[in-house]
């Protein structure tokens, strides 16, 4: 047996719940997501069902960050890439990518498999066209961290923006993502492997 295997996997209490897509009818139309889901591509077994979840508690959050944001520009929204993640996608992932700065290892768990965590930037939401960050989603290098300057000066700034509006709502950023923020305390949520299809 693996020492990961020993982890206990159970739920916390507070809800999974959907993020709310832009132009879907009835729903609040504020955040847009990656449709195919960015993972469903590499094989994630995420199968037919919204792979874009969340804790109730970051899910309000988000939408205060996403207030906030619009306040400065209407057309601007925020564009999530990967939210919560059942573990046994993180122990996939580890089985291809086994480097700690950019896939967690499942001896401790991720964020992202106690549903706290969010992969994320800024769209306009008119144009579909997301903000210059200097590199894409899920770029391993280090042009990709936060302490990395070597950037135009328009780029340092659309990355100060987020990285603002999510810390002032609570997220704790990924040194070496740009795009990685998730709510503290991480051991007050257990680690989930809820497969999506028995979350509903």
């Amino acid at each position: 047996m693996k020492p990961y295997h020993r982890i206990p996997i159970q739920d916390c209490g507070e809800p999974l719940v959907t993020i709310p897509r832009a132009g879907v009818s009835g729903e609040v139309s504020w955040f847009r997501v990656v449709q195919p889901h960015p993972y469903q591509v590499l094989g994630a077994p995420y199968g037919d069902q919204s792979p874009y979840r969340v804790r109730s508690g970051v899910l309000a959050a988000l939408t205060k960050a996403q207030v906030v944001l619009q306040q400065h520009q209407p057309r601007w929204g925020l564009q999530i890439f990967d939210a919560y993640r059942p573990y046994a996608v993180t122990e996939k992932f580890w089985r291809l990518i086994a480097d700690e700065r950019y896939v967690a290892n499942p001896a401790k768990g991720s964020g992202h498999n106690r549903g706290i965590a969010v992969d994320l930037t800024i769209v306009d939401l008119q144009t579909k066209k997301e903000l210059d960050m200097g590199t894409g989603f899920d770029n391993f290098s280090d042009t990709a961290h936060h302490s990395f300057t070597d950037l135009p000066a328009q780029v340092l700034q659309n990355r100060k923006l987020l990285r603002d509006e999510m810390v002032a709502q609570g997220f704790v950023p990924l040194d070496t993502e740009w795009w990685h923020y998730a709510l503290p305390n991480a051991g007050r949520y257990p680690l989930l492997n809820i497969p999506f299809k028995k979350i509903d």
